[in-house]
């Protein structure tokens, strides 16, 4: 009955008699139209770096670039074999995972929303593979450089 949105979103309103036609014409569209590819999620990341590299002054470096938005992606950065000291599930059921990574001259923490399903994972490994955007964290008075986990991998 309407529809709209920008060309990020979109959004509809629909009869309720007719949202069975509506799904399976959907469905089926989806199924000639998309390839397997379509469906592998990807995460560009724009540099790989040393974990000492990760402090306040790049996090104020990078905030130089904003806004960020659709055009303007929030940078990403990963880091490659970073020692796992600790993790654990946070938030409602578990569904976040908070961690430490590093070594005796230096750590950091990190959070990553949606990904506490890597806890098992996590569990059989002491080094990871990261990739994150830096992001300034403030709490009981202590402002502290930490890293917003998009993804997260084991190594083996």
């Amino acid at each position: 009955t309407k529809f709209g949105g920008h060309e990020f979103a979109a959004g509809l309103s629909i009869k309720r008699e007719m949202l069975e036609p509506f799904k399976k014409a959907f469905l089926q569209i989806a199924k000639t139209e998309l390839t397997k590819d379509d469906l592998v999620p990807t995460l560009k990341v724009e540099s790989l770096v040393n974990l000492d590299l990760i402090d306040l002054d790049l996090v104020k470096e990078l905030s130089r670039l904003a806004p960020y938005g659709p055009f303007n992606p929030t940078p990403v950065l990963g880091c490659k074999a970073v020692n796992l000291i600790d993790f654990r599930n946070v938030g409602q059921e578990g569904k976040h995972l908070k961690v430490r990574v590093g070594n005796q001259q230096i750590v950091r923490e990190g959070i990553g929303f949606n990904l506490g399903f890597v806890n098992e994972e996590l569990a059989a490994t002491n080094e990871i593979d990261l990739a994150f955007s830096v992001e300034e964290n403030q709490w009981n008075g202590m402002v502290q450089v930490q890293l917003n986990l998009k993804d997260i991998k084991a190594r083996r």
